[in-house]
């Protein structure tokens, strides 16, 4: 017995429309590529681009950090965040978090709400080994913990 041929007609899709888009900024190839794509999203949607960088820190700091005392290259990811965004030609603002305790996924989420972002772009680095395959994302975490949209990059 032959069937109809099944016929499927789709309305054309609008473009989704962002007023803000927040993007995780790291020292990371995935989080880079996560500014790139904000600034292609923002300028196609004339999205703001509030770029975040969290530092985490275990206690409030009193002295000199590790970067101060040269025990560490100073994080210059923001700054080049902030380079491409305005080749780009989006609008654009920069921040700088701290998260206390190592709590990156909470400030995250503050800083989404904060921002009140349609879209948050967070980089997904793969992790070697079974440890690394098991252990959960930042980016499937904040997913979970926030009602607003997620996207991760590679």
């Amino acid at each position: 017995m032959r069937r109809p041929d099944l016929v499927v007609a789709a309305a054309p899709m609008a473009a989704p429309t962002f007023h803000r888009i927040a993007v995780a900024v790291a020292d990371d190839p995935a989080a880079t590529a996560g500014v790139r794509l904000a600034a292609a999203l923002a300028a196609r949607t004339d999205a703001e681009v509030p770029a975040v960088h969290v530092s985490c820190r275990d206690a409030p700091c009193w002295g000199p950090s590790a970067a101060d005392c040269g025990l560490r290259e100073p994080d210059l990811s923001l700054d080049q965040a902030v380079s491409h965004l305005a080749e780009a030609g989006v609008r654009h603002r920069a921040e700088r978090w701290q998260a206390l305790d190592d709590r990156l996924l909470e400030t995250l989420v503050a800083a989404a709400d904060e921002y009140d972002a349609d879209l948050v772009i967070v980089g997904c680095r793969r992790r070697p080994g079974l440890r690394g395959r098991l252990r959960r994302s930042l980016g499937l975490s904040l997913a979970e913990r926030t009602s607003r949209s997620v996207l991760l990059v590679r």
